[in-house]
């Protein structure tokens, strides 16, 4: 059959540059063949090409009932209902993924019924490693599937649990591929060293936070209090302290919060944004300057930081709770009536407030990176899109993986993937007005409407980041505009806006570019970034609340990191990274 359908796309292409002869030809520039011959070519070529795409289209919905599905582009995706098991992460802003309007929808436009296993965010990765291991893992897993490269080359390469999607993108992408032609980088990056694609990743198209460590003020409080933003490290913690002693929500009690946060989150940490102030301070605990790379963990700067972050601890500046709490938690404190949070961290700022509620978020603007005495305030800057790793992924289990892959690609699809993240069209977007503009002036192609909410409050009707939803290249550039710049249907606009304040103070740190290294060299380099991590999160932890203290066990601290091999992974990590 596959021969048969080569054949017959080499008879279209055939026909298709005799149709282009002939058409030379008539024109003179191009003699073959007798007059009789050429006049009837036209008609001869156009019944020779109806017969060839029959053919082709024949062979293809051959080859795609062979495979359990309906012909490329068809839904839906199988003609009988079929069951796939999935493993899925339950978001803190989701409220059930089962009965979830947007998995019902999914069900009802491809005939696939998941039966999940839903796993809340607190504990997924340890689950999912868990069923890996164990051999007890579904046919797809929906979100998380490899958390960086390492993992593919762990889970598809080496291990061979997850399976090349190659023959499927090949045979019934629709969505992905107009990705691709878009973002040749999104292609290039999942494509693994031995030629194959073994995840399916999230993108937005652009890159729209190129500072994602940030954190927001209650703009209000200052006012009212006569302060001024705070621009060095002194002036946030003496706005902290006005913040706790000087009553500015007015109620005659002690209690407002001056700063929270929230862990295990996007950048909502209390201590992410705080220790830029004093050096350069990034999660993956390696740096790279001019060609090098060294640790950011272990630095001077880490342990000032470290200081002046536990004398906010102590002194009852820095909520105990956003050391341990959900961002299910910290919207919760935000959104208190009456007003209680000064300040708080994190990638935007409806982590916190609900911006739907303009009361409230009018309240709070945006906080720029902090100076110390021995360093001039800078943040880490992304601003090259990339895929590193990725969420979905087809098991070796999977009985059905055409069908498996079919229902992703319909996230790739823009305005499926805008309804799958944000919400039903009509609702909480739609396609944008005539002669409506986007940020920067393009045409606009979709309008945020004021339904959309940005808060933690439950939703029902998406999947958001529980499944790989792919933007169009430029996605946020093609957001309608109009009015108020702090209204919620003009949020996403916004944030681009304040991203460019936020690109002045960039670190003069390089971004770190996803790497593929062999299968021993990043089990290894997973191995050692996971026992790393977790003890200097863990340090961080301690020495912040005084559990550990500098004078005493600082030098363990950095005894402790020796012993785990921070250099040498360090080391591994550059060879790895500017090997060819």
């Amino acid at each position: 059959m596959k021969r048969l359908l080569a054949l017959a796309l080499a008879l279209l292409m055939f026909v298709s540059l005799l149709s282009g002869c002939g058409g030379s030809a008539a024109n003179g520039s191009v003699s073959s063949g007798s007059s009789s011959e050429a006049s009837a070519s036209p008609a001869a070529s156009s019944a020779t090409e109806s017969a060839a795409t029959t053919e082709a289209a024949q062979a293809a919905a051959d080859e795609a009932a062979k495979d359990g599905v309906t012909p490329k582009g068809e839904l839906p995706v199988v003609k009988e209902k079929i069951t796939i098991t999935a493993l899925v992460k339950l978001l803190p802003w989701i409220s059930d993924m089962v009965e979830n309007t947007y998995t019902k929808r999914m069900e009802e436009r491809t005939n696939i019924h998941l039966d999940m296993t839903v796993v809340p965010q607190e504990g997924y990765e340890d689950k999912k490693k868990l069923l890996l291991t164990t051999d007890d893992y579904p046919e797809i897993i929906m979100t998380g599937a490899a958390n960086n490269n390492n993992d593919i080359v762990k889970y598809g390469i080496e291990e061979k649990i997850y399976i090349p999607l190659n023959p499927y993108i090949e045979k019934y992408s629709v969505n992905l591929v107009d990705r691709w032609n878009e973002l040749p980088h999104i292609k290039a990056g999942m494509t693994a060293p031995d030629g194959n694609m073994y995840v399916l990743p999230a993108f937005e198209g652009m890159v729209i936070h190129t500072v994602t460590m940030r954190s927001w003020i209650n703009t209000a409080w200052l006012e009212k209090l006569g302060l001024s933003m705070p621009t060095t490290t002194d002036e946030y913690r003496a706005v902290l302290e006005a913040f706790k002693t000087k009553d500015p929500n007015g109620n005659g009690k002690a209690d407002e919060v001056p700063m929270s946060g929230a862990i295990n989150t996007w950048n909502a940490e209390p201590y992410l944004f705080l220790l830029n102030a004093f050096g350069n301070y990034q999660t993956q605990l390696v740096q790279l300057k001019d060609g090098k790379f060294t640790g950011c963990a272990n630095t001077e700067g880490f342990l000032e930081g470290l200081k002046y972050i536990n004398g906010l601890y102590r002194d009852k500046l820095l909520d105990p709770a956003s050391l341990t709490q959900d961002l299910t938690q910290l919207s919760q404190l935000a959104n208190a009536t009456p007003t209680v949070l000064g300040m708080y961290p994190g990638g935007h700022i409806g982590m916190g407030v609900d911006i739907a509620n303009r009361a409230l978020a009018d309240q709070y603007d945006y906080l720029l990176p902090l100076s110390s005495p021995n360093h001039k305030g800078t943040i880490p800057m992304a601003d090259k899109e990339s895929v590193n790793g990725g969420d979905f992924a087809i098991t070796d289990k999977c009985l059905n993986p055409a069908a498996a892959f079919r229902m992703m690609d319909l996230l790739y699809e823009m305005y499926e993937g805008w309804t799958a993240g944000r919400g039903p069209q009509g609702v909480v977007w739609d396609m944008a007005d005539a002669g409506g503009k986007g940020v920067t002036g393009e045409e606009a192609k979709i309008k945020l409407l004021p339904g959309i909410t940005y808060s933690n409050s439950l939703r029902n009707d998406i999947w958001s980041q529980a499944a790989p939803i792919g933007l169009n290249k430029d996605s946020r550039l093609l957001l309608q505009v109009s009015g108020d710049m702090r209204d919620p249907a003009n949020y996403e606009p916004r944030l681009i806006q304040l991203d460019k304040e936020y690109q002045k103070f960039a670190s003069e740190y390089e971004q770190i570019m996803p790497m593929w290294a062999s299968p021993e060299a990043a089990t290894e380099l997973n191995n050692q970034f996971t026992l790393i991590n977790d003890y200097v999160k863990a340090s961080i932890t301690d020495f912040i609340t005084g559990r550990k203290s500098f004078d005493t066990d600082w030098d363990s601290y950095l005894a402790g990191l020796k012993k785990l091999g921070y250099d040498e992974y360090i080391a591994a990590y550059e060879k790895a990274y500017f090997a060819k």
